[in-house]
């Protein structure tokens, strides 16, 4: 929830930046004002670098990795963290997430 409050204020600023942008412009001082919001940043960071380590420590045992083979242990890794499957549990209920699950969404194109 406040992830994502916080990407909707960058993205409105961003956005109205770039509709009357000139050479003149920046967009430091964007960053500046909600530079103390991105602090909730760090802990996902940290998540992550786990997973990722964990998921390459999975792999070193295996075979070599494809991108197949990545993703599935990264996916192993992930549900068997409980605080990740409570996320994950939580935030497919939500009404945007329209009753699909983590796969659905890791294959989409960027």
């Amino acid at each position: 929830e406040l992830l994502l409050g916080v990407n909707k204020e960058l993205f409105k600023a961003m956005e109205l930046r770039a509709a009357s942008w000139d050479f003149e412009q920046s967009i430091g001082d964007v960053f500046l004002m909600l530079g103390p919001h991105f602090k909730i940043y760090n802990p996902i960071a940290e998540i992550m670098k786990q997973r990722w380590y964990l998921t390459r420590l999975h792999l070193s045992s295996a075979q070599p990795s494809s991108p197949a083979r990545l993703f599935q242990a990264t996916l192993h890794v992930c549900r068997t963290n409980p605080q990740f499957v409570q996320f994950l549990e939580e935030a497919e209920k939500r009404p945007e997430v329209a009753n699909q699950d983590l796969t659905s969404f890791l294959i989409l194109p960027g």
